[in-house]
């Protein structure tokens, strides 16, 4: 019974197949790009010549499994818990120190270069990426706790950081039905331009990653 139920939770993508977990992958990066929650061949590394993009603070890892992924011939997810992962408050991610925007707009400007020769599929999907990355941004920079400026700055830093050209086009190239879902709900409330309550449900995940990122 044992063996079955690890067997259950395995999904094998090959082929055409390919193209459907690329996108699901680039549409959800803090659940599927990680390079930590991967088995990776070291040949297919070695043969692409594929390293980390040392220009780049964040998102690194998101840009390397991007890579590496449009050489594979198959991918398998696994739901079976393999790997420990402790939260470290004062990694990169976590910490604030005002200037992190920039790096998650150089980030997406850097992936961005490897989109322009892929299927329409993949370069929708990107923009979904450099949305949540938005999203991330706005909740782990602009709205986190430690950040101690005044909600009406904070909400006239979202219209500078949305208007910049990556994000700006990713939004005006997303649909509003593309936003039905609880992780785009700030995305559309942007896109109708309800900044102020975009804000809201930022602050609020801001809280939420604090006390929990608090506690462990």
């Amino acid at each position: 019974n044992k063996v079955k139920s690890v067997i259950d939770e395995i999904e094998v993508y090959e082929k055409e197949k390919i193209e459907i977990i690329r996108d699901k992958m680039l549409k959800n990066p803090t659940k599927y790009m990680q390079v930590w929650a991967k088995l990776l061949k070291r040949d297919l590394i070695i043969a692409n010549e594929l390293t980390f993009n040392n220009k780049m603070r964040l998102a690194e890892d998101s840009d390397f499994i991007l890579r590496y992924s449009k050489f594979c011939e198959k991918i398998v997810l696994s739901s079976i818990c393999i790997y420990e992962y402790s939260l470290n408050p004062f990694s990169v991610m976590r910490t604030f120190d005002e200037e992190k925007k920039w790096d998650y707009i150089f980030a997406m400007k850097e992936t961005s270069k490897l989109i322009e020769k892929e299927s329409a599929q993949i370069q929708n999907a990107f923009d979904k990426y450099i949305l949540m990355h938005m999203n991330i941004l706005f909740v782990r920079e602009t709205f986190n706790i430690s950040n101690k400026i005044k909600y009406s700055e904070k909400i006239s830093n979202m219209k500078v950081i949305v208007q910049n050209k990556i994000f700006k086009n990713a939004l005006n190239r997303t649909k509003i039905v593309e936003c039905m879902h609880v992780r785009m709900l700030p995305i559309l409330l942007i896109k109708m331009h309800l900044l102020y309550f975009a804000g809201m449900i930022y602050l609020i995940r801001a809280w939420q990653n604090y006390k929990r990122e608090s506690i462990a």
